[in-house]
C-alpha cells in the first residue's frame, strides 16, 4: 500500500476488514431475537516510510482517521449539490 502522507513509498500493512456477526437470542415469550454487531477495521503497519520517515504509529494514526479535505474541495462538493457555500459556516 502507498504511504498516507508521502503517496510514493510502498510499505507494507496487514488490514484486517470489518464484518458484522449475527447473535441469536432465544426466550420462552419474546421467542428469537437477532442481535448485529459490527466489527472495527483494523490496520496493523509492518514497517516504517523508508521515503519521508514516518513511523508505524504515524501512518497507522493516519490510516484510521483518514486524509483530511481541503477547502477548496468541500465547496466544490457543496455546489454540485446545489447548497449554497455563503450560507453555511464550514
Amino acid at each position: 500500500m502507498d504511504c498516507p502522507f508521502c503517496e510514493k513509498a510502498k510499505i507494507k500493512v496487514r488490514h484486517k476488514p470489518s464484518v458484522i456477526s449475527t447473535k441469536r437470542t432465544v426466550t420462552a415469550t419474546m421467542g428469537s431475537r437477532y442481535t448485529y454487531h459490527q466489527s472495527k477495521e483494523v490496520y496493523e503497519v509492518l514497517e516504517d516510510c523508508p521515503n519521508c520517515g514516518k513511523t508505524k504509529e504515524e501512518i497507522k494514526k493516519r490510516l484510521i482517521e483518514g486524509k483530511p479535505m481541503d477547502r477548496e474541495a468541500v465547496l466544490k462538493r457543496m455546489r454540485e449539490m446545489g447548497l449554497d457555500p455563503a450560507k453555511i459556516r464550514l
